[in-house]
C-alpha cells in the first residue's frame, strides 16, 4: 500500500493488477527509479525547476518510462503506477531540496477518470505530506487530445489549480484537437512537441508555426516550454522567437540529483547578446 492509499482508503476505485506482473513487483519493491532533468528560463538562464523522469530496474526490459507505461496499461495497473510514481517524484524531490517546481507526469486517462479529483485530491494531500507546497508542483497530462471526456479533466485540473499547484499540458502539436484541449482546459504552461522544436533554426516552417503558438500563448498569458533542445542554434532561435523556457540535453541531461544551477554550455548561449539569423533549409 502506498501512501496516496492510506492517505485516502477506499476513496479508489484501485486497479487490481496480476500480483505477478512485473510492474506490480515494481510498485511493490518500491524499485521504480527517479531522475531529474532542469527545465531553464530562456530570458535569464535560472532554473524553472525539473521533471521527474521514472525508470524501471537498470538493466530490465521495462527500464525507460514508455516502457513501464505501456507495460502498466497492458496490465490493468496504469493509476497505481502513476500514483506511485508522483509519490516517488514528491519523496524524492523533498529529500533533495530540489530548487524551483516540480513537474510530475500523469495521463488525462488517470486524472479525468471517474476519481479524477479523488486523485488530484490525493496528489495535493501527498505534496503535503512530503512538505511540498503545491504551488511549488506543476501537473504535466499528456493523453488530452484523445481523452473523451474533457469536462472530468477539466474538473480535476481546476482543482489543482485552486489550490495553487499549476497545470501543464505536456506534448503539444498545434493540431485542432490540441488547440481545443488549449481552450477548454486553460493550462498554465505548454510544453511543446519535440518535433516542433528540435533543428527549428533550419526550418521557416516549423518557425512560423512556433511562432504563432508564441503568440498564442502571449495572448492566452500560458508559459512555454520547448522540448528536446540539442543544440546551440536552436536554444538561440527559441530566444529569438519568445520562447519562455527550455528543456533537453543541451541544458542538462536527467540525472538522480536536481541541479543547483544552468549547466556552463547553456549560460554561454543565453548570456550573449542575441543575434540570430536563421539559416533555413525550407
Amino acid at each position: 500500500m502506498n501512501l496516496l492509499q492510506k492517505i485516502f482508503p477506499g476513496k479508489f476505485k484501485q486497479d487490481a493488477p496480476d500480483t505477478g506482473t512485473l510492474v506490480h513487483q515494481f510498485i511493490v519493491e518500491k524499485s521504480l527509479a527517479v531522475v531529474f532533468q532542469p527545465i531553464v528560463s530562456v530570458k535569464d538562464a535560472t532554473l524553472l525547476g525539473h521533471e521527474a523522469l521514472v525508470r524501471g530496474p537498470k538493466g530490465n526490459t521495462l527500464e525507460s518510462a514508455s516502457a513501464l507505461s505501456a507495460a502498466a496499461q497492458r496490465e490493468k495497473c496504469q493509476r497505481a503506477y502513476e500514483l506511485a510514481c508522483a509519490e516517488n517524484a514528491m519523496q524524492r524531490w523533498a529529500r533533495a531540496q530540489g530548487r524551483g517546481k516540480l513537474f510530475i507526469n500523469v495521463s488525462a486517462a488517470c486524472l479525468g477518470g471517474a476519481d479524477g479529483v479523488n486523485m488530484a485530491e490525493a496528489l495535493v494531500q501527498t505534496l503535503r505530506s512530503y512538505r511540498v507546497q503545491p504551488n511549488r508542483a506543476v501537473f504535466e497530462v499528456s493523453g488530452y487530445s484523445r481523452f473523451e471526456q474533457p469536462q472530468l479533466l477539466a474538473q480535476a485540473t481546476q482543482f489543482l489549480q485552486a489550490v495553487g499547484a499549476l497545470v501543464a499540458l505536456d506534448g503539444l502539436k498545434g493540431s485542432r484537437s490540441n488547440l481545443a484541449a488549449w481552450t477548454e482546459l486553460q493550462p498554465d504552461l505548454i510544453k511543446l512537441d519535440a518535433r516542433l522544436t528540435q533543428d527549428i533554426a533550419l526550418s521557416a516552417e516549423k518557425t512560423k508555426v512556433l511562432g504563432a503558438l508564441v503568440a498564442l500563448a502571449a495572448q492566452r498569458k500560458t508559459i512555454l516550454v520547448a522540448k528536446g533542445v540539442e543544440s546551440a542554434s536552436d536554444l538561440r532561435a527559441l530566444a529569438a522567437l519568445g520562447v519562455g523556457y527550455a528543456q533537453g540535453y543541451f541544458l542538462g541531461s536527467p540525472d538522480v540529483v536536481p541541479v543547483d544551477a544552468v549547466n556552463f554550455r547553456a549560460r554561454t548561449v543565453l548570456e550573449q547578446p542575441l543575434q540570430v539569423s536563421l539559416s533555413h533549409s525550407g
